[in-house]
């Protein structure tokens, strides 16, 4: 029975487990399994289109199969092949070529070596088959010990678990829709105050702050992040709590391991400051960006998504095919 299924041609598909999962590995305290989904079926329908196009050039699956398999290493692995080299660039007849170039066409070269080889082959290649065969097996029995690893570190979270937890709100008295002022919670993330700025770096940041208080903005000049974390910054504040009160909030373990994934992640999309402006008659406009966690809010109004007319996948797929041959045209 071994023999027998090291004889099919199933590693060009079973190397997209691996790739995927290796960056699923290489992410997993920040990435949901179920995000691993897409990104596999995108690398399965990549992988048989080649081994078709292959199959009817050559017809053969045994060569196909080979062919296969270099094609998708140059697509999923070009970006990690890109990052072990230091920026290089070369300039024939006044045109730079950069990294990107310098990488596709060393996967041009080595693909027509591979190609002739594959050519000249006139025999049957079922060791190569099988070779190949154990190599992707044994790449893959090594994710899952990997994986297992995780698994008892408690930092594996299968999918995102929505938090439901509604406040009480209860106001003294009938309000006023029209006399409600506009709040606007504005994060400029990383963005220092002016005691740090005039400290660390010998600037003056008053205008930028006076002109905000001429219009009527609050400065809080002595403030002081609670969590050297966006996401864990931005989870505590809208909850007006800590993060261990805010497990105990969800009937949560505050020491879990991943509480990033399970704790934080819903406990922002969910937040009390939310609930409590919207039942006192307010209109919540949530902003968010390309970040995943903080894209949407369940206690807004209306979510409004930065970019999200550009080509956006999810966060983990768009991170996933940045690392691939595919990140040119995508863009970043």
């Amino acid at each position: 029975m071994i023999q027998t299924i090291l004889k099919n041609k199933i590693y060009p598909f079973l190397l997209v487990f691996v790739f995927v999962f290796s960056y699923y590995i290489e992410n997993a305290v920040e990435a949901y399994v179920s995000q691993t989904l897409l990104p596999l079926l995108l690398g399965l329908l990549i992988a048989l289109v080649f081994y078709v196009v292959w199959t009817t050039i050559f017809r053969r699956e045994d060569k196909a199969a080979i062919l296969t398999t270099y094609s998708l290493s140059a697509v999923f692995l070009h970006g990690h092949v890109k990052n072990l080299l230091d920026e290089p660039s070369i300039t024939l007849a006044g045109k730079t070529f950069g990294e990107d170039s310098l990488v596709i066409l060393m996967w041009g070269v080595l693909g027509i070596a591979v190609l002739l080889l594959v050519i000249r082959a006139k025999d049957s290649i079922e060791s190569v088959t099988k070779s190949l065969n154990i190599v992707v097996l044994v790449m893959i029995i090594s994710n899952l010990i990997l994986f297992a690893g995780l698994m008892l570190d408690g930092k594996v979270v299968v999918s995102e678990v929505a938090y439901k937890g509604k406040v009480q709100v209860n106001f003294d008295g009938p309000i006023i829709s029209d006399d409600l002022p506009d709040i606007y919670h504005i994060v400029l993330d990383k963005y220092a105050s002016n005691g740090v700025l005039e400290t660390y770096f010998n600037y003056d940041n008053s205008a930028h702050t006076d002109v905000l208080e001429e219009m009527g903005f609050y400065v809080a000049y002595d403030a002081r992040t609670n969590y050297p974390h966006t996401l864990y910054s931005l989870s505590t504040t809208l909850n007006m709590v800590y993060a261990n009160e805010l497990a105990e909030k969800m009937n949560a373990d505050p020491k879990e391991v991943n509480g990033e994934l399970n704790i934080i992640y819903p406990g922002f999309r969910n937040h009390e400051v939310g609930q409590i402006l919207t039942a006192a008659g307010y209109d919540y406009y949530h902003t968010g960006n390309w970040f995943y966690p903080t894209q949407t809010s369940s206690s807004a109004t209306e979510n409004y998504i930065f970019n999200k007319s550009q080509f956006r996948l999810g966060e983990f797929t768009d991170k996933f095919l940045q690392q691939t041959i595919l990140e040119p045209l995508l863009g970043k």
